[in-house]
């Protein structure tokens, strides 16, 4: 059994200079959880995109979220 197959393998996404990564979306993120997570996720150097969608407030936690200085592109869905 070849050992490669149970590792997780990056998606061919393209941003902010072509780095691959996992495009992740957040459900709920102007939510107590949601915006813990959504820091989170931007911290992780696997992530290369990150959605963030809510009813409500979602582009006040997305200005918030995309002030840290790492590699993912941050965009918020009402």
């Amino acid at each position: 059994m070849e050992e490669s197959s149970s590792l997780v393998e990056r998606a061919n996404c393209r941003a902010k200079g072509g780095a691959p990564g996992f495009k992740v979306a957040i459900l709920g993120a102007a939510g107590g959880i949601g915006q813990s997570l959504s820091l989170l996720m931007k911290m992780n150097p696997l992530v290369s995109v990150l959605h963030l969608y809510d009813v409500v407030n979602t582009p006040g936690v997305t200005a918030d979220v995309s002030h840290m200085d790492t590699s993912a592109v941050v965009s918020n869905h009402l």
